[in-house]
């Protein structure tokens, strides 16, 4: 199916206001009966640039923080299917990367429709420009930081590896490279690599869903240049990729997108490491990133992190 910019915008934004209920209800829930871990501290919400609320950052620092130690660095990019979140979307999540000895840039970002695709990625170089500045003041080590993501923040997390390293796309979206971070590897959870809704079986509910998303992205210009970059297939294309830890399972109703990805990273005889789960209704889309605490959350985030320092340097 072509996807148009022919959604009314009352009918994105009653599907969005939806979306946002549910998955308030949730964090609501959680946060009643989860904690940050004793020994990781959690800085003050900080504005990285302009004057939107989401253009904020928080930093978590493990235990082991301080003194001649610089602990490298996770950049944390929420999901929420472009549209919806903050930087309590993931504050367990990066509390829990935090006791696992790194310290977290939990990252947010202005949200679709208000903003679209571009604005997105020139927000988060935007934060990764100011922890550059700031790395000395935060106390990590600007020379081994790590992007990860979930879901809608997975394609963001993967997207912007790919811009660090690409002039071409770096035009395209409008932003400068020179943010004096080395970034040595990315964590896809549950990504939504595509740039779309698109799942597996589909739904003419999710087709319409996928119509406001790509208007909403490319700012309601069906020519804006960056339109095509939505899709890992051509914003990876002739980019010298990180190495990347894809996590997702089989009861992930947007597994198919992660499957194309690694079946392309195989193409490309990239440098990945998957984890999939098996079918299990517990284990759906981003029960990492929710419910924390759970064993295969912690063996997962575990697994990420223990790759993550594989790449160290």
């Amino acid at each position: 199916m072509t996807l148009g910019l022919d959604v009314p915008d009352w009918v994105r934004d009653a599907t969005v206001e939806v979306f946002r209920a549910a998955v308030d209800r949730g964090r609501i829930e959680r946060a009643g009966r989860l904690r940050v871990p004793d020994g990781v501290s959690v800085g003050p919400e900080t504005r990285y640039c302009g004057d939107d609320p989401h253009q904020a950052l928080a930093v978590y620092r493990p235990a082991n923080a301080g003194g001649h130690f610089r602990p490298p660095l996770i950049v944390d990019i929420h999901g929420g299917g472009w549209v919806y979140g903050d930087l309590g979307v993931n504050h367990l999540y990066c509390s829990r990367l935090a006791e696992l000895g790194f310290m977290v840039a939990n990252v947010a970002y202005r949200l679709q429709p208000g903003a679209n695709l571009r604005d997105q990625v020139q927000d988060l170089f935007a934060a990764l420009h100011w922890l550059g500045a700031h790395a000395d003041e935060c106390g990590f080590d600007p020379g081994n930081v790590f992007l990860t993501g979930d879901s809608a923040g997975g394609h963001l997390a993967a997207l912007i590896s790919c811009v660090d390293s690409s002039g071409r796309e770096q035009r395209i979206f409008g932003v400068a490279p020179d943010h004096g971070l080395s970034i040595r590897a990315v964590g896809i959870v549950n990504g939504v690599v595509e740039g779309t809704y698109r799942t597996s079986p589909g739904s003419p509910l999710l087709d319409v869903a996928d119509r406001a998303l790509i208007k909403s992205m490319c700012g309601g210009d069906p020519e804006a240049p960056w339109r095509p970059y939505r899709s890992f297939a051509v914003f990876m294309k002739d980019v010298e990729l990180k190495p990347m830890f894809v996590v997702s399972g089989l009861s992930d109703p947007f597994y198919t997108q992660t499957r194309h990805l690694l079946d392309y990273l195989a193409s490309r005889r990239a440098r990945v490491e998957p984890l999939i789960w098996p079918k299990d209704r517990r284990l759906g889309h981003v029960f990492n990133i929710m419910e924390v605490d759970w064993e295969e959350s912690r063996r997962t985030n575990a697994a990420m992190c223990d790759y993550f320092r594989r790449w160290l340097r």
